[in-house]
């Protein structure tokens, strides 16, 4: 397909659309793929985002969410936090690393980076409110409700920014 006219009520609509035709030219007359609009990102901008700047960073806070388990749940499930933990860093690994065997531009890869980086944060702080809810349950109702709303904000500019690349320019 290379042309497609539908009625869409919401951008994810079509990033869904863009993500499941790759080869689709044309979304309701408008170009999918205008070559004069090429927009990137320069190499060392990359960098200042890669998850190797993060490594320490998830580390420190691995460790001391891995305490609290051990203090105040078990052991047990304290390796079950460090295997859960290895596989979602070895998964979001391999969802970058596929970006960059694909030799996608440096916004696409970007963007993949920054939304890894969510879902390990957003991990953390699944697991920390689980210890903190046992405890004081109030205090992680008001906690969640804080960082869901800034997660939301961060996965709709993350889709904004796939669609803006993708669909406008």
């Amino acid at each position: 397909m290379i042309n497609l006219k539908i009625n869409l009520s919401t951008q994810n609509e079509a990033l869904i659309v863009l993500n499941n035709l790759p080869n689709l030219q044309y979304l309701n007359g408008k170009s999918t793929r205008d070559e004069t609009h090429i927009v990137d990102i320069d190499d060392k901008d990359i960098e200042s985002i890669s998850l190797n700047n993060e490594i320490n960073n998830f580390n420190d806070i691995f460790t001391k969410i891995s305490e609290k388990i051990k203090q105040m749940i078990s052991r047990e499930a304290n390796k079950e936090f460090f295997d859960e933990f290895q596989e979602l860093l070895k998964n979001e690994i391999m969802n970058i690393n596929k970006s960059v065997d694909n030799t996608v531009p440096n916004y696409i890869y970007a963007t993949n980076v920054l939304s890894s980086k969510i879902k390990i944060f957003r991990y953390f702080k699944s697991k920390y409110l689980d210890i903190l809810e046992s405890r004081e349950s109030e205090s992680a109702k008001v906690i969640k409700e804080i960082i869901d709303n800034i997660l939301r904000s961060s996965d709709f500019l993350i889709g904004n920014f796939k669609l803006i690349f993708r669909y406008y320019l």
